[in-house]
């Protein structure tokens, strides 16, 4: 049986981004204000802004963010389903450290090998059976090179928008998924419909 190639987004599917970042800003003092829209950055101060860039881009940040709940099973799930991972993740250009860092970091908590990293900026380049992430436009953006795939957008409190709902609701291979079973689901229908179709 050909292994399907599951890509999958690192922060807030597999890591705890948001919620370390939710610290850094408390701990400079500020309360955290939930954004109207997906970049929760865009909203904040740009003194206080700078204040956490420089904290992020410090070695250590990325490598002790803690891993999301339900994650590990949910890849080892993807695995025994005949699933081969790749982590598709977006650089942080200000750190020296980001890429060393997530490939260790990656390689620990779910023994993805850094030669199953990719770090790109434009995620649709890259192609691959399944795609999971949490920003509507990666998820759209790849759904539309990829059309014969299946795309899925997973749930956070930061892609609830309306102009998110509509942009994804025009694709019929992409799907919003608020669990680890429903990606499963999902990968499971589609070996369904390739065993039918035999």
């Amino acid at each position: 049986m050909t292994r399907m190639i599951f890509l999958m987004d690192v922060d807030e599917v597999l890591a705890e981004f948001c919620k370390a970042v939710v610290a850094l800003v408390e701990k400079q003092g500020h309360e955290f204000h939930k954004p109207a829209g997906w970049d929760f950055f865009s909203d904040m101060d740009p003194e206080l802004r700078s204040r956490v860039f420089k904290e992020i881009e410090k070695p250590g940040f990325c490598l002790n963010l803690q891993v999301c709940d339900g994650a590990v099973e949910g890849v080892r799930r993807l695995r025994q389903l005949g699933c081969d991972i790749y982590a598709v993740t977006s650089p942080w250009d200000g750190s020296l450290t980001w890429h060393y860092e997530r490939t260790l970091w990656l390689k620990e908590h779910f023994d993805i090998d850094g030669k199953k990293v990719v770090f790109a900026h434009d995620k649709s380049i890259v192609a691959g059976d399944f795609f999971l992430d949490d920003k509507p436009y990666n998820v759209v953006a790849w759904a539309n090179l990829h059309l014969q795939s299946r795309a899925m957008l997973w749930d956070t409190p930061f892609n609830q928008d309306s102009t998110a709902r509509r942009s994804i609701a025009q694709y019929t291979n992409v799907s919003r998924v608020k669990s680890w079973g429903e990606v499963i689901g999902i990968v499971c229908e589609v070996l369904r419909n390739k065993e039918t179709a035999r």
